[in-house]
């Protein structure tokens, strides 16, 4: 599980470099469930110019509109969190 693990802290750090790229904090994360990436973000903070749009939350809320779309309520949602790991 540690090559996993090497192989989405790399997907994270593509993601902050996208950030750096774009003149944002460098910070990138992925979201994995079962194994496989379901959402990423990188820092959105300076282009929203809104200090809560942090890489995580960028994925979370892509998630989010995602399972709201699929018809999951809040428990639902909330099992499925529980079930992925985020690499920052």
């Amino acid at each position: 599980m540690a090559a996993a693990a090497a192989e989405f802290m790399e997907l994270a750090l593509e993601q902050a470099k996208f950030a750096l790229d774009n003149l944002e904090v460098p910070v990138g994360c992925v979201i994995v469930e079962d194994g496989k990436v379901i959402s990423s973000g990188s820092n959105k903070t300076n282009a929203t110019r809104n200090a809560t749009r942090h890489a995580e939350m960028e994925a979370i809320d892509i998630l989010l509109r995602e399972w709201q779309g699929m018809g999951l309520d809040q428990p639902q949602v909330a099992e499925k969190f529980a079930r992925c790991d985020l690499y920052e």
